[in-house]
């Protein structure tokens, strides 16, 4: 989603292992499109429900933290892990988890198992969020049945091209048992967490097998339901900071403000955007859109000319980083743009470049 910032993707486990997916059905409400997750191979994920139990050993290594949960060794784990910056107090995605262990092996000791942890990576405290709704139950084949948590559960038929009347009588149930070859799946379930907004957390999507490596399990995520949708909060300032990677950003407790002094730098008597610049101001935008601030934008220019024609031109910078801005959506009731003229030399922002005076400060109020 547009509400969360993502970073230093990886990929750990087979290559057959992830793939992305496309699934229009027309009797179920289920995912259309997203990322797969497989103990064996995604592509098997494909064919009508012709057999009973199926599967294939990949002969990769397990995720400790999947044993700690699951109390079993681990087999053929598909792991996907990346850093996230949320711009709200939560964030949630929707996913579904299927398997070829349903129902024969329900608490039979082979509970294939999948989580969502989250980490803080300050604290290093970890969570799986993976969890039954209203519960802190994780999603497992032993929890999610037809015995148990039956309303998060569908048991898929074995198809049958012998008796075509039977899935014209449930054209729900025969749509799945044609297009998905597991034996039961969940329902598209949630999964959300409380976190502090602009601050970077680890997220790492596991699953494996437990107690064999023969039959498989899947996990499939909806394609841009990863969101930031909490309260719209006033972040903390230093993690603010952390999000534009800047590092003359100042917060003034006194005033509850935050001064970012911007990389954007104007060529000589021009208030003409730079190149590159929307990579700074597209994050600007966002933060407007996901918190409270009102906006100051002060233009700036170097010594060179009159203090009248400095003053007009350090106006236009201001007006054209506030235009931009509100072109991408930000209501201009919450940017005031002040141009304040050339740099003097007893301001703190003085520098002996007159290149870098030429340039445009953000104040967050």
């Amino acid at each position: 989603g547009k509400t969360v910032e993502i970073e230093n993707i990886k990929f750990k486990g087979a290559k057959q292992s992830i793939a992305s997916f496309v699934c229009d059905l027309k009797y179920n409400k289920l995912i259309k499109k997203g990322i797969i997750l497989s103990t064996g191979d995604v592509t098997e994920a494909i064919f009508p429900n012709e057999a009973g139990n199926s599967g294939r050993e990949n002969t990769t290594s397990g995720d400790k933290d999947l044993e700690a949960i699951a109390n079993g060794k681990s087999f053929d784990a598909a792991v996907l892990e990346f850093d996230f910056t949320p711009f709200t107090d939560k964030i949630s995605f929707n996913y579904i988890f299927a398997s070829e262990e349903y129902p024969e092996y329900v608490n039979k000791g082979v509970n294939d198992v999948f989580a969502f942890f989250i980490k803080d990576i300050e604290t290093g405290e970890m969570k799986n969020i993976a969890l039954i709704p209203e519960t802190d139950d994780p999603v497992s084949v032993d929890l999610v049945n037809s015995s148990n948590n039956s309303q998060y559960y569908i048991q898929n038929g074995t198809w049958d091209i012998h008796n075509i009347q039977k899935w014209k009588n449930d054209l729900p149930g025969g749509e799945i048992a044609y297009v998905f070859p597991f034996d039961g799946m969940t329902t598209k379930l949630s999964a959300s967490y409380g976190v502090t907004p602009f601050k970077t957390y680890h997220f790492k999507i596991a699953i494996s097998d437990i107690g064999d490596a023969v039959y498989d399990s899947w996990v499939l995520l909806e394609a841009n339901s990863f969101i930031s949708n909490g309260n719209i909060a006033i972040p903390d300032p230093n993690n603010i900071g952390k999000y534009f990677k800047e590092t003359d950003i100042t917060f003034l407790p006194e005033t509850n403000t935050i001064e970012l002094f911007s990389d954007i730098r104007f060529s000589t008597n021009s208030y003409e955007l730079p190149k590159g610049s929307s990579t700074l101001l597209d994050s600007i935008v966002d933060v407007l859109k996901f918190t409270k601030y009102q906006l100051e934008i002060h233009g700036f220019t170097d010594d060179v000319g009159s203090d009248e024609f400095n003053k007009i031109l350090s106006e236009k910078r201001a007006y054209s980083v506030a235009e931009y801005l509100i072109f991408k959506g930000i209501d201009a009731s919450r940017i005031i743009a002040i141009g304040e003229g050339k740099v003097k030399s007893s301001d703190k922002d003085f520098t002996d470049s007159r290149a870098k005076n030429r340039k445009v400060k953000f104040v967050f109020k």
